[in-house]
């Protein structure tokens, strides 16, 4: 099955300029240090050139080289055999450390310039910083979740940033791959009475789509046609349960 519609976010050439991006601002930092000017300067911005080398992956196409797992998973009950649709756990751990780095180089320009007395570079640098310091404990605490999106014979496991389900598959109305901004969301809608996420970007999203729940595929380590099969097999009931009515896939 290869029919799932992928408009791939990023692009190869938009990935090497932010590198390239990232290699000269380093290389300017070092050499701006190493003529013996300021330190105000190069410091931040040695750390941004970093911080744009984390991100050049980032703005690369997605990859999706793994495979679905059957493995057991620990749920409320204890451990269930599920097949499970592993994340792309890289992509979070480049997030946090991207913004890590950006939010240390405001941090670092603030000390270094109110030292110099370049009290208008701090206080840019502290702006900056206050912008970047929120994304950067999201980015963290993104990066200590335990995702999953599992599929057992009788349920759907969803736990990811902003969503969190465990609903029976009769629960499950239909599950549609949705093209938005240049990404790919799989939108799960649920049945009438069923809990969902709401509020922030999931409600602004299900206003768009009219779907519950969303995943970004980017988030998982799964070519999408692989994905929507898995949804298939379990939602029409092929893998021993879920919706023997065939449910409905996008």
């Amino acid at each position: 099955m290869r029919g799932v519609p992928v408009n791939r976010s990023g692009s190869s050439a938009q990935a090497v300029v932010t590198a390239l991006v990232g290699l000269v601002s380093i290389a300017g930092a070092c050499a701006l240090a190493l003529a013996g000017g300021p330190l105000y300067g190069p410091v931040p911005f040695a750390l941004f050139g970093a911080a744009l080398l984390v991100f050049a992956p980032l703005a690369a196409p997605p990859r999706w080289n793994g495979k679905p797992e059957e493995r057991e998973i620990e749920l409320g009950d204890g451990p269930v055999r599920a097949l499970v649709i592993p994340f792309a756990r890289w992509r979070f751990a480049a997030q946090a450390a991207f913004t890590l780095l950006v939010t240390l180089g405001g941090l670092l320009g603030i000390v270094l310039g109110l030292a110099a007395g370049e009290y208008g570079f701090a206080f840019a640098m502290g702006v900056w910083s206050l912008v970047m310091a929120p994304m950067a404990v999201l980015a963290v605490r993104r990066l200590t979740l335990r995702c999953h999106l599992a599929m057992t014979s009788g349920r759907l496991h969803l736990r990811a940033p902003g969503n969190r389900i465990d609903v029976a598959w009769d629960d499950v109305e239909s599950v549609d791959p949705l093209p938005a901004g240049g990404r790919l969301l799989y939108g799960i809608t649920l049945a009438p009475g069923v809990d969902a996420p709401s509020g922030g970007a999931a409600g602004r999203l299900r206003e768009r789509f009219g779907a519950h729940v969303f995943v970004q595929a980017d988030w998982l380590a799964v070519h999408p046609d692989d994905v929507m099969e898995a949804f298939t097999r379990h939602l029409s009931g092929e893998d021993g349960g879920g919706r023997h009515d065939g449910g409905v896939i996008g």
